[in-house]
């Protein structure tokens, strides 16, 4: 029997989430409105860029129901030291490395939107399965009412909780997916899962495509990986 693929390694995230046609559509635009809280019409990969063997982003530009566009990166991150501080240059890099038009600044620079998803406790005071932070002054007040300007988001899988799909939330929904989707003893949740959310079933579809032999070495990848840290 094939192993199912576990979602949790970085590289097997970003070959799920990061390929660029139209089913993932559904599957992007479900994701992002679960992440970002708005509803997105449109999704565009740009640069799938992979750090290292380990570790990969899925960068997008999504265009929201409004029509505003919006810079996403996605990031399964793996623990190391400084993570709130690599994640946040990586933020500001997003937010300044885009592109001009001619020899003048787009005026119309997107927001910026950093996701880490984390299969660990990121920080002991990050209470939820959702933190975020945003540009403020020095009181405290957030730049602009509704303005998002840049916004960096922390996900904690560890704080998923087991309970009836039809009371989960689409968040909930999502990163449960994504934590125990490999996860033999979930398999009644999982499959709930994928009759209630769209995104969901196409994700699933995607993944049933692959090839045996990619998942395997994806799955033994990450598991000689999480052996790797414990040393």
């Amino acid at each position: 029997m094939v192993s199912k693929l576990v979602l949790k390694h970085d590289v097997a995230f970003k070959t799920v989430f990061g390929s660029d046609d139209e089913k993932n559509q559904i599957v992007l635009c479900s994701l992002l409105y679960a992440l970002l809280g708005k509803k997105v019409k449109f999704v565009q990969i740009t640069d799938n860029r992979f750090i290292d063997n380990s570790k990969s982003c899925v960068n997008l530009v999504a265009q929201l129901q409004s029509g505003r566009k919006v810079i996403v990166e996605l990031e399964m991150v793996n623990p190391r030291e400084d993570i709130m501080y690599e994640m946040m240059l990586d933020l500001y890099a997003i937010y300044g490395n885009q592109e001009l038009k001619g020899d003048e600044l787009d005026l119309g620079l997107k927001s910026s939107y950093k996701i880490g998803i984390a299969d660990f406790v990121v920080d002991p005071d990050f209470e939820g399965l959702l933190t975020e932070f945003d540009l403020r002054n020095k009181k405290g007040q957030p730049l602009g009412r509704d303005l998002e300007i840049i916004v960096l988001k922390i996900i904690q899988l560890v704080k998923v909780p087991v309970m009836d799909p039809d009371q989960m939330s689409l968040l909930q929904k999502w990163c449960f997916f994504i934590k125990y989707y490999a996860d033999d003893k979930k398999q009644d949740i999982i499959q709930e899962l994928i009759r209630l959310e769209e995104g969901i079933a196409m994700a699933d579809k995607i993944i049933n495509r692959m090839d045996s032999r990619v998942i395997e070495k994806l799955n033994k990848d990450y598991f000689e990986n999480i052996e790797t840290c414990k040393m």
